[in-house]
């Protein structure tokens, strides 16, 4: 056994693992493959020459494999998974399960257990980092015949990493909303309550998410109204549609963003706002004039 080589040792050992896990009974070397059989005789896996793995369980003797699974080492390492079959209901795909308990005695699993992860990982030249992954969670009740379940997609420059976005069990999707990682509305963004529920967009207003608060100037919103310079355009990338609007460069600071690149449509509300109330301010005091003076 000493006289072997690690790499030896390393096929020894997958072989036998094969064996036992299959339960199958023959094991054969032919000219360029190892082949396994089962008690019948018929070939239910086999390593090729080239390094890939057939398993043919589902159809033991068959010359076409029910499934293939191979890693190359040509600079793109890891697993093809290919299935053969005339079913609608067919496919190649990985499986995972998780319980609580022990694997005799399986137990049901709880809201906010991790049901499986993939993690990739970069050399940063003394250590791997691990800067992205994608985690299954539960996320609500469990019960009989129902397991719901999200996903959590991770990212970041090393482990620990952001929760960048969230498709929960219902089916609603969440970027960039934080430690706050079960949505309630059909898509939202950032933590500002910003969210769509299918139909419009509906900016987060609520004062939980704001600071600073101040009732708009009415000689500043006068100011912003009186340089606003409405235009038609067309987007280069929708040429065929046009549209009525503004020029993020050209509009007031009042209603800028910072890189002046986009417009949020509340900012020109508010403005627009205050301006009709000052103008409604004058004409009501204009009128009491006139009654005044009848």
């Amino acid at each position: 056994m000493k006289s072997r080589t690690a790499a030896g040792q390393r096929l020894l050992m997958v072989a036998l693992a094969a064996v036992l896990i299959l339960g199958l009974s023959g094991l054969a070397v032919a000219a360029d493959r190892l082949v396994i059989k089962n008690d019948s005789g018929d070939v239910t896996a086999k390593i090729s020459d080239a390094g890939a793995f057939w398993i043919n369980a589902k159809n033991p003797g068959s010359i076409a494999p029910y499934a293939k699974i191979y890693a190359a080492d040509d600079g793109m390492v890891g697993f093809v998974f290919e299935a053969f079959n005339d079913r609608n209901d067919g496919g190649a795909g990985v499986v995972g399960h998780c319980a609580r308990g022990s694997q005799s005695s399986p137990a049901a699993v709880q809201e906010g257990d991790r049901l499986g992860f993939f993690v990739f990982g970069g050399y940063d030249g003394s250590g791997f980092q691990h800067p992205a992954g994608l985690t299954c969670k539960v996320d609500g009740p469990v019960s009989g015949g129902s397991v719901p379940a999200k996903f959590i997609f991770e990212t970041g420059t090393s482990n620990p990493r952001n929760q960048s976005m969230v498709i929960s069990s219902s089916g609603n999707v969440g970027i960039g909303i934080g430690n706050n990682n079960n949505p309630t509305h059909l898509l939202e963004v950032g933590t500002s309550g910003a969210h769509c529920d299918g139909g419009s967009w509906v900016d987060g207003s609520s004062r939980e998410f704001k600071t600073d608060i101040h009732e708009l100037n009415s000689s500043a919103a006068m100011a912003a109204f009186k340089q606003l310079k409405p235009v038609t355009f067309k987007y280069k990338a929708v040429p065929d549609d046009e549209h009525v609007g503004f020029i993020a460069e050209d509009v007031p600071d009042l209603v800028a963003t910072a890189n002046r690149k986009g417009m949020s449509a509340m900012d020109i509300v508010a403005v627009l706002t205050r301006v009709v109330q000052e103008q409604q301010k004058m004409i009501d005091d204009l009128k009491n004039k006139v009654e005044a003076m009848q």
